[in-house]
């Protein structure tokens, strides 16, 4: 919230300003406000927010403790009396059947990873398999296969066991600009399509373990996986997924950093100087990143937002028929009947905290789209100054801070960081309620009323 360019929010409440007659936001335009209120949120996030948060470090371990992998993990051996003798995984249809995932196999010793689909199994062979104890009891009386005891693990953790030679055990992330969201792992055909099997779905601070491939994926879930670590570099360049790991340097471009540095700076000092539009810079800096190599064509297409696209295509058709209609006129003269005794600053307070919950409910860019056409018909009935009612909704359309699906940061760090939603209410809205009244002083001190 320091600059225009900040978050595509106030990219977009820039173009609906200028829409409306009043020129496009200067790209430092707003940055003493920016500034203090990051000021003050850093100091309430250092200080008082972990007062407020429980101390959960003691459930953080290793992948094994988090996870529980001893209750779903086990060893299978083929039985010399096993129905499975002389058949392949795929022949004897025992993941089709029955909720098992069967992650590697191990015979007189020598670990075989992934595909095993093909492998035929003979006695003595010994399954490493994730699956409810339900499951694999059905799978010992029907298919002749022993459990062999916990104990086993004792020797060594089932994370290291998962992770032998070329394979690997990590947690991926769903990203929110992911095609992934919303189908399932059978109908994705997770594991044919990234070569790796899911032994587990942490959702917040919730563990789902069974039935996975029937389970829709979300934004924000977070994936263990089990596989060969070539199909972890792959996932490393995908737009879909994220690896919560270390990133392999040979992923990275160094020597084109002071060139991509060097386009950033000139994008910023061109917009700021206003020797060319916001918009205008930017396109030619993304064309300069691809000329000089930083950047792959590819890269580009996949890191545009189509969701965005696509919501905006919709959000904005809907502010222009609202504003023809009438509807947006109707609406500040309600907001008018209501409120048209107050002073400046609580109509100003009024529209920080409606866009606030509005973009808990809807996403940031909607609650612009929406609110930004009513705030100005307002501002200009009273004689106020519109500039400062476009910033109170800019503002409090980015400080979605009371749930974790309130904004896109929140649920990226909800799975990792184990929360549970409450923890961001408990947080939130605190810090949201300081906004809101700390936020439209500023403005009225900063850019008039």
């Amino acid at each position: 919230m320091i600059t225009v360019i900040g978050t595509s929010t106030n990219v977009l409440a820039s173009g609906i300003s200028q829409k409306l007659g009043y020129g496009e936001f200067g790209l430092f335009q707003f940055t003493p406000l920016g500034v203090i209120t990051f000021l003050v949120g850093l100091v309430y996030l250092s200080l008082v927010a972990p007062l407020l948060l429980p101390d959960r470090k003691k459930n953080v371990g290793s992948i094994e403790q988090d996870y529980n992998l001893n209750d779903y993990v086990s060893e299978l051996v083929v039985a010399p009396r096993s129905s499975l003798i002389g058949q392949t995984l795929r022949s004897s249809a025992l993941q089709r059947k029955f909720d098992v995932d069967v992650l590697e196999m191990i015979r007189d010793g020598a670990h075989f990873p992934q595909p095993l689909a093909d492998k035929v199994l003979l006695a003595g062979d010994i399954l490493l398999v994730r699956g409810t104890r339900e499951d694999l009891l059905k799978i010992r009386d029907e298919r002749g296969l022993d459990i062999l005891p916990d104990v086993k693990f004792g020797q060594e953790e089932i994370e290291a066991e998962l992770s032998t030679g070329e394979e690997k055990i990590a947690e991926v992330l769903i990203l929110s600009n992911s095609r992934l969201s919303g189908s399932t792992l059978k109908e994705l055909r997770f594991r044919q399509r990234y070569n790796a099997t899911v032994l587990a779905i942490r959702r917040g601070e919730e563990v789902l373990r069974e039935r996975l491939g029937k389970i829709p994926l979300r934004f924000g879930d977070v994936l263990l996986l089990q596989g060969p670590r070539e199909s972890f570099l792959g996932l490393q360049t995908s737009r879909e997924l994220l690896v919560l790991e270390q990133r392999d340097v040979e992923n990275l471009r160094p020597e084109k950093a002071w060139i991509a540095l060097s386009i950033i700076l000139g994008v910023i000092v061109v917009s700021a100087l206003d020797w060319l539009p916001i918009l205008v810079a930017s396109l030619i800096g993304v064309v300069l990143m691809v000329i000089t190599g930083c950047l792959k064509p590819g890269e580009v297409y996949g890191a545009v937002r189509w969701d965005i696209i696509f919501l905006l295509a919709g959000l904005i058709p809907l502010g222009i028929a609202m504003d023809n209609s009438g509807t947006t006129r109707w609406l500040a003269d309600q907001l008018l009947a209501l409120g048209g005794d107050l002073s400046g600053f609580w109509i100003l307070l009024f529209f920080y905290l409606a866009t606030s919950i509005l973009t808990e409910i809807l996403s940031n860019n909607a609650a612009v789209v929406l609110m930004i056409p009513i705030a100005v018909e307002v501002a200009k009935s009273l004689s106020l100054n519109p500039i400062a009612f476009m910033f109170a909704v800019t503002f409090a359309a980015s400080n979605s801070y009371m749930t974790p699906i309130g904004y896109q940061t929140n649920t990226m760090v909800y799975g990792p960081g184990g929360y549970k939603f409450l923890d961001f209410t408990r947080v939130g809205v605190p810090l949201n309620l300081i906004l809101t009244i700390l936020t439209p002083l500023l403005i009225i001190w900063l850019y008039g009323l």
